[in-house]
């Protein structure tokens, strides 16, 4: 634990908060294969030559596994398919999953909610949607009375409002039981859209910013 701490001491200096996981393993591992100098320098150079191979190849897997939830490019090159609830559509991009709501109150035909969905990214089941990021896609028909639930998050921040797709969209940041959260709200004629990204959770992030976020928003249809 000494070993380590001094290690993350270490650390400190690099930039970035993604850094200091990969940092600290790879002075722990150059340590525990320090060579002491002798009088085989070739030997000694093959030795440090084949850690600092492991160190790099340590560095560049651990960052490649914090940087998930980066998604680069236009909204405009997303490709997916569409998602139709029945009352709402949206984009499900490539390495995204969508889930139906199911209707627990039976107000509807059938055992889901048309008024509702869900996308989850990089998920493979239902469970997934306990560890990954994702975003859960509402529809309030006119009459339905919709309310802002703003009032129910913790440490909420407006963010400016934006034109996307088929709606100005307003919205906020905030959390719920220490989850990130950003809320956005488009209302037209047809009735009002929202949608709740989880933007960090256990197993992985994204955000507002990223590509195939910003295609789900520009994709966001009423086809009720």
């Amino acid at each position: 634990m000494k070993k380590q701490a001094c290690a993350a001491q270490k650390c400190k200096s690099i930039p970035g908060a993604q850094a200091g996981s990969w940092c600290v393993k790879a002075i722990m591992l150059d340590k525990f294969f320090r060579i002491e100098p002798d009088n085989n320098h070739g030997g000694e150079r093959m030795k440090k030559a084949l850690v600092l191979v492991m160190v790099l190849v340590l560095a560049a897997a651990m960052i490649a596994g914090c940087s998930g939830g980066a998604s680069g490019g236009s909204a405009d090159d997303v490709k997916g398919e569409m998602y139709d609830a029945g009352s709402i559509s949206a984009l499900v991009p490539e390495g995204w999953m969508a889930f139906p709501t199911s209707d627990l109150f039976d107000e509807y035909e059938g055992d889901n909610d048309p008024t509702s969905f869900s996308i989850y990214k990089g998920a493979e089941s239902e469970w997934d949607a306990f560890v990954k990021p994702g975003v859960q896609i509402s529809y309030y028909a006119p009459d339905a009375g919709f309310m802002s639930a703003k009032d129910w998050y913790d440490d909420v921040q407006d963010i400016e409002a934006f034109d996307l797709g088929n709606f100005s969209w307003t919205g906020y940041t905030g959390s719920s039981l220490e989850v990130p959260v950003t809320v956005l709200e488009g209302t037209s004629d047809a009735g009002t859209v929202q949608l709740i990204i989880m933007t960090e959770m256990d197993d992985g992030k994204i955000a507002l910013e990223d590509a195939d976020v910003q295609a789900i928003i520009k994709s966001v249809a009423i086809t009720a």
